[in-house]
């Protein structure tokens, strides 16, 4: 989000009536919310405008200027929406939309209306709303203020980009190059970076890395563009400034051709050479392409390794800069390289113990040079690029810093991991002797379901597992997750495997427990309902239409949690760093004691497949997820057509004309197996919470992907929501049918009602 001391601007749009008392409310607890962060300037709709403006322009000057729009929704608010396009709440939203202003519906004591009077009509009622009611009135104010910096970042960052796509770029670009490689004109790929200044802190800040953080106030203001540029250094040239020909390629607001080039005799010292730009103070990296042999492979392979990092060189050089300037600028690119490294070492499936090992090493050299930093940087007769650039350098460690302990911790995993999953010093069953029940499959010892199929078992797919067993109860392997079991204490190879509590397959889930994985069987199931014929597959009175056409997927066998996940083992697993050094933490904070078994919610879509992806596991995909809920039943639930039955099984919401329990909440996982499982033993695959796919919303039109059933629609914005299913525990068990589909969450929703079922894949 922006930076905490910049004032937002937020528009009121709403009916007089029952909102006018919200309103107010509204933004007398915006006021408060924003006093000690710079503040908010809320416009409070017709309540703004001096007696004697004329609506339409001042409404449009306002919204021109704000960063959100907060549709304050009672009842009484769709009238004339459909039917009158003058309607002012009607032109308010419309006119948000062609502004790009981001619009938040609020809805006061009521559902979120169906809209298509207009496409901008349309796309606001696509939005997710926040529901504010005198039960919940703080926790709905703090959602809403943490929404509106959120949404005041979108649409700073689109008036930014279109602002970029106004500006200049003239373009001056520094290349080492030897006097041999002058005389033979030598073509390189030039990759160049072009950044614009930070909207919360007037431009001051520069971005940082990929992620788009200032560096200066840490928001996340600011906006870039990439152009890939070829250029050839023409034959007979001298140092100094040469006109090139950027052919192909068209910076913003320039012609092709309007770079220059700093021509700058120079070694094969492999650095990354930032641009000086007087306007927009571009960057570039630049690569030579050459046969990769002797030096000049090593040249090569130090240059794609630089441009491989996440952000890469951030530090820029004048163009006559001292050879104090460029040394402070070589380390920063190191300590930028090393974070930037970190990310990717993070990924803790594989052994990269060495590699790990390595990172350390060279991360202890590079902060032995701060004690050296800091004491240039006092000195006063200092050149005040070198003044910004050390002290650029000093700050990149303070990052480099913070990822230390993590890292030890990623060492300590990948030097025990293997021995962990092969020889664990609890084990009671071998790889081998699973390989071979599943070769024989014979109905008895283990389910018939695993016969003829061929599942890949590579020691690489099973770092970080042991087998737990065959459940007696669904005569399916399961097999017990390590690393979300371990807190970063002591070796993996030490940790206790539960076992099964008696013949009903119970595995009792406790604080420190790890994620219990099922192999399903891979096979050919019906996916989606209907309601035309009883006769025909998937009969379903309360089918939707977005849950046809009916159709037969078939998916290779995978590993799937028998439970969702749990707040502890969240933790264990968020602990791990990202790229920029910041730690996603578990949210203990919002946690009551002794609800560390209550399922993990509050997690976005990108929160929880980037942390488990970094642990070689990720979300299902809608396919998955409702093959192994419905685990062979064709019926609405896999408990069958009687709600009596699903809600022995399920932790729901009321059924229509049922009243809703106030405290209603989350319930435990795998509470001492309160719950019934299903055939394949998951619990909760109805109720509790929703569970995040990785499938972006989309028609089943689109072809499933072969293996997994993955579904990509085509046309779809990185930003288009992602696929939710499984009900949860405030909703009707309308929603929590097998097929039911929810497809109104865009990937950075936070919500108390949605968690997460980790998959693991087999196979390449």
């Amino acid at each position: 989000m922006t930076d905490p001391g910049a004032k937002r601007k937020v528009f009121l749009s709403y009916r007089r009536g029952l909102a006018n008392g919200y309103a107010n409310a509204v933004h007398l607890a915006l006021g408060n919310a924003f006093a000690e962060r710079g503040g908010a300037d809320v416009f409070l709709d017709v309540d703004g405008l001096r007696p004697g403006e004329r609506f339409p322009s001042m409404i449009e000057e306002h919204l021109a200027k704000s960063d959100v729009l907060l549709a304050l929704i009672g009842p009484d608010w769709e009238e004339n929406i459909e039917t009158n396009p003058d309607d002012w709440v009607r032109r308010e939203l419309e006119l948000a939309e062609r502004l790009g202003v981001e619009s938040i519906p609020v809805l006061l004591e009521r559902g979120m209306p169906k809209l298509g009077a207009s496409p901008e009509l349309r796309a606001f009622a696509q939005r997710h709303a926040i529901d504010v009611k005198h039960g919940h009135w703080g926790s709905a104010i703090a959602t809403l203020v943490e929404r509106i910096d959120e949404a005041a970042w979108q649409t700073r960052r689109r008036r930014q980009h279109e602002q970029w796509a106004r500006s200049d770029a003239d373009v001056k670009v520094r290349v080492p190059i030897t006097a041999a490689e002058l005389a033979q004109g030598i073509e390189r790929s030039l990759t160049t970076k072009l950044l614009v200044g930070c909207d919360d802190c007037d431009g001051s800040g520069w971005q940082r890395d990929s992620v788009e953080r200032c560096e200066t106030c840490g928001g996340k203001g600011v906006m870039s563009k990439r152009r890939e540029l070829t250029l050839t250094v023409p034959a007979g040239s001298q140092a100094g400034t040469v006109p090139m020909k950027a052919a192909g390629h068209r910076l913003p607001g320039r012609s092709p051709g309007d770079l220059l080039v700093e021509l700058s005799l120079a070694g094969a010292s492999g650095e990354a050479i930032a641009a000086a730009s007087p306007s927009l103070r571009a960057r570039s990296e630049v690569e030579p392409k050459r046969s990769p042999t002797g030096s000049k492979r090593r040249l090569a392979a130090a240059i794609l390794g630089l441009l491989a990092v996440a952000g890469a060189a951030l530090a820029w050089v004048a163009v006559n800069g001292t050879d104090e300037l460029a040394e402070v600028l070589g380390r920063t690119l190191r300590v930028d390289a090393a974070i930037a490294r970190a990310a990717e070492l993070t990924q803790e499936r594989g052994e990269r113990h060495d590699a790990i090992r390595s990172w350390l090493a060279e991360s202890h050299a590079l902060l032995a040079a701060r004690a050296d930093a800091q004491r240039r940087a006092k000195d006063p007769d200092a050149d005040g690029d070198l003044s910004l650039s050390i002290q650029r350098f000093l700050s990149r460690l303070e990052t480099l810093e913070l990822l230390l302990p993590e890292m030890e911790r990623c060492e300590t995993w990948a030097a025990n991991v293997r021995a962990a999953t092969f020889r664990p010093r609890d084990a009671r069953l071998s790889w081998d002797h699973v390989r071979s029940t599943l070769a024989r499959a014979d109905g008895e010892e283990l389910s018939a379901l695993y016969r003829g199929q061929a599942i890949p078992l590579r020691d690489e797919d099973l770092l970080g597992l042991v087998p737990l067993g065959i459940n007696p109860a669904t005569r399916l392997w399961e097999f017990y997750d390590l690393r979300s079991a371990w807190d970063g204490t002591g070796s993996p190879v030490d940790l206790p495997i539960p076992g099964y509590d008696g013949d009903a397959g119970h595995v009792a889930v406790r604080e420190r427990t790890g994620i219990v994985f099922v192999l399903v069987p891979g096979g050919e199931f019906t996916m989606g309902s209907q309601d035309a014929d009883r006769s025909d597959p998937n009969h379903d009175p309360l089918a939707e239409p977005d849950e046809a056409p009916v159709q037969s997927v078939t998916l290779a066998p995978f590993l799937i949690a028998r439970h969702e996940l749990t707040r502890a083992q969240w933790a264990r697993l968020a602990s791990a760093s990202e790229g920029d050094g910041t730690a996603m933490q578990a949210r203990k904070g919002k946690q009551a004691p002794g609800s560390e078994l209550f399922p993990m919610a509050e997690l976005t879509w990108a929160e929880a497949e980037d942390c488990l992806r970094r642990h070689g596991m990720t979300l299902p995909t809608e396919a998955q997820w409702e093959y192994a809920c419905r685990a062979g039943s064709s019926a609405p639930w896999w408990t069958g057509t009687q709600l009596a039955d699903l809600k022995r099984i399920a932790w729901l919401g009321p059924d229509e004309g049922e009243p809703l329990e106030p405290a209603r909440t989350t319930r435990r996982v795998g509470a001492g197996g309160a719950f019934s499982a299903n055939r394949f033993g998951l619990l909760d695959v109805h109720g509790n919470v929703m569970e995040w796919c990785q499938d972006q919303y989309g028609p089943y039109t689109e072809p499933a992907r072969a293996g997994d059933g993955l579904r990509l629609p085509a046309g779809l914005a990185p930003d288009a929501p992602r696929v939710l299913r499984g009900g949860d525990f405030r909703n009707p068990p309308a929603a929590a049918r097998s097929a039911f589909r929810v497809g109104t969450f865009s990937p950075q929703t936070r919500d108390a009602q949605i968690g997460v079922r980790p998959v693991r894949r087999l196979g390449p």
